[in-house]
This record gives C-alpha cells, structure tokens and sequence, in this order.
C-alpha cells in the first residue's frame, strides 16, 4: 500500500495451513482488496478463497486474472503496465513449485 500509481499481485496464495487454509486466504484477498490495482492469481482453485473475498468486497472483475502456470503472468504483467501512464510495482508473492500448477 505504500507504493505509489499502479499496484499489481501475482499469487498462488498460501498453503499447507491445515483447516485455517481458506480462512486465512480469504483474508488475504481481503487485504488485496484495499491496496492492488490489479490481481492475477495462480491456480483456480487454490485461489478459490482469495477470488471469493475480491467478490464479496466488489473488487472489478476486469482487474482480475485467474491463471494455470506463473509464466503464463510474465506476459500479463507486461499489458497491465501499458495500461495507464503510471509506474507499476509488481509483488511476485509465494512462487509455488511445479508441484501446484494446475
């Protein structure tokens, strides 16, 4: 929230956190609500409860990426940073291992 203009999150969200999984993610999206311009997420349905808070807040659907594979968000993030003529800062946040592509 501190960085100034456009503000982008790349995230596959959190894992092995048991019964607390889904909750926590949630809150996450909760957050990224408040403080991203755009989001791109990693995997549908590990990304599930970070989706379902960026709905509930109303977050703009348009702003909203749901990716298979992290390389598939190098070339998004290209787009997103034409868009405007603002600086963008990008957080490549929890790179999951090929293990949890779906």
């Amino acid at each position: 929230s501190t960085m100034p203009d456009k503000r982008v999150i790349v995230t596959p969200g959190m894992i092995e956190l048991g019964k607390e999984q889904y909750n926590l993610n949630y809150k996450f999206g909760e957050y990224i609500n408040d403080v991203c311009d755009y989001v791109i997420l990693v995997g549908e349905k590990q990304t599930k409860p970070i989706y379902d808070a960026l709905i509930d807040k109303k977050y703009d659907k348009k702003k909203i990426f749901v990716l298979n594979d992290v390389r598939e968000a190098f070339p998004l993030m290209n787009k997103l940073s034409a868009i405007e003529n603002k600086d963008t800062y990008v957080l490549l946040e929890n790179d999951l291992p090929d293990l949890f592509n779906e």
